[in-house]
């Protein structure tokens, strides 16, 4: 009888994944913001242009992203309560500006 253990090794879509890790924001700044959302998205912040209009704050690649890498930003996107708007050269990322949720 084989008294080995055997095990599954983690899957690629686990590895080297980044990850928002929701912070508490002060009372004096209840709202998500372009500098809020920036420091959330620092690893990818050479490929991302983030501006902001009355309603949103409005994430657009300066460039071809390639599969991985937007994958991995549209993940942390609806971490973030974002949606892809689909455009072509003009599509983007949307985040509603609303208050944030302090755990």
């Amino acid at each position: 009888m084989n008294n080995t253990m055997t095990t599954t090794p983690p899957s690629r879509s686990s590895q080297n994944k980044v990850s928002i890790h929701p912070r508490a924001r002060a009372p004096s700044q209840p709202w998500i913001t372009v500098e809020s959302v920036s420091a959330d998205l620092s690893p990818f912040i050479d490929d991302l242009d983030i501006t902001e209009d009355e309603e949103n704050i409005v994430v657009m690649p300066k460039r071809y992203l390639g599969r991985k890498r937007f994958s991995e930003i549209a993940e942390l996107m609806r971490e973030l309560g974002g949606n892809y708007v689909s455009a072509g050269k003009e599509s983007k990322f949307l985040i509603p500006k609303r208050e944030a949720e302090i755990d």
